[in-house]
């Protein structure tokens, strides 16, 4: 299913499967997630396996991107990142019944892949240093509270963010940060890193 919004622009609303789909139309491909479970990491039985349904023309490589001795090997590689595109919105959305995401092409893909890049490039360092250069830095007003922020905000960098900063320390810091500061690509990263963990907050209180 797809919806179109005023200005014309595709969003995907597509059915999320929690086990693999039986039957998918001729055209159509599957772009899915799946992890196991272990004792050190246990996952529930239905949160295992996450799936979309999506057209295989939506993310075709045109037919003069590359040599045709390449062709299958780059239209794996956007597959691959396809899923790679669905797998993040998934484990934020484990409950959802349907996806909600950008539209599942090869141009989004591409720009969720360059996005990805750019976030792996930042780093607690990266963001300990724009915290000290910042507008918000000065602000926080007191040596303990800029000690507090210098010893946990880095930490909002790591892959395991969320665990990290509970949704009122993450409303707290929003809260602090000055609004030129979130135009940085540091500030933007932290600043979103923050509010997914509130985004997150509220799906939990919901359930």
């Amino acid at each position: 299913m797809t919806t179109i919004t005023a200005n014309g622009a595709a969003i995907a609303s597509t059915q999320v499967y929690s086990t693999p789909p039986l039957h998918i139309a001729e055209g159509n491909t599957v772009i899915a997630w799946s992890r196991r479970s272990t004792t050190a990491n246990p996952v529930k039985q239905e949160e295992r396996y996450r799936a979309v349904v999506v057209s295989a023309a939506s993310l075709a490589v045109p037919a003069d991107a590359c040599n045709s001795k390449f062709a299958r090997l780059l239209q794996s590689t956007i597959n691959g990142l396809a899923e790679g595109m669905f797998q993040n919105w998934a484990k934020d959305n484990i409950q959802a019944p349907q996806y909600d995401g950008a539209p599942i092409t090869v141009d989004n893909v591409l720009m969720h892949w360059a996005d990805q890049k750019q976030r792996e490039t930042i780093d607690a360092a990266a963001v300990l240093t724009w915290l000290k250069a910042s507008a918000t830095w000065p602000a926080l007003e007191t040596e303990a509270r800029q000690k507090a922020w210098e010893a946990k905000l880095p930490k909002i960098a790591a892959p395991s963010y969320k665990g990290t900063f509970s949704a009122k320390e993450a409303a707290i810091m929003i809260a602090r940060i000055q609004e030129a500061d979130a135009e940085s690509p540091v500030g933007l990263f932290v600043v979103q890193r923050l509010n997914i963990i509130l985004g997150t907050a509220d799906q939990s209180d919901a359930l």
